[in-house]
């Protein structure tokens, strides 16, 4: 082989390894990245919002947020205490606060794509107070919204 010979043998073989590799790099570009598996987003949405969440934020004069838990895959659990409550029972309504709640969530205004909620998770409510453990809960998800999504 001479060395005109080995040259042209290397031009061509840097050239071929060039187009292959834009070749590559070409498709990888056009093609679209796959969606996250849903259960798999769900579960890290999840974990990274119990972990990420601030905790005890108060909400309201009446209400602080005390903390967020991952529960299982598809479920994350609010803890609020009730700051008011161990002087005023009646001043707390379950069944009143779970429907504003629901009702937020399932005003369309307020849905967002890749949220837990529109991912199918169910949010736990659990409300308690400096000397009651568990005043109430309730749980919830999409298919409480009969419709209005």
């Amino acid at each position: 082989m001479t060395d005109e010979t080995k040259k042209g043998f290397w031009r061509w073989g840097f050239a071929l390894l060039f187009v292959g590799i834009a070749a590559v790099l070409i498709k990888q570009a056009t093609e679209e990245t796959p969606e996250p598996s849903k259960p798999t987003f769900l579960s890290d949405l999840i974990i990274v919002t119990a972990r990420t969440h601030a905790r005890n934020w108060k909400v309201d004069k009446n209400t602080e947020l005390v903390r967020m838990e991952a529960t299982n895959s598809h479920t994350i659990t609010v803890y609020y205490s009730l700051l008011n409550y161990d002087s005023d029972v009646s001043s707390f309504n379950l069944e009143a606060t779970k429907s504003a709640v629901v009702n937020i969530f399932c005003d369309p205004k307020n849905f967002e794509k890749q949220s837990i909620f529109s991912l199918g998770g169910t949010y736990v409510y659990v409300f308690g107070s400096k000397n009651v453990k568990e005043i109430g809960r309730f749980e919830f998800n999409k298919k409480n919204c009969e419709g209005s999504l």
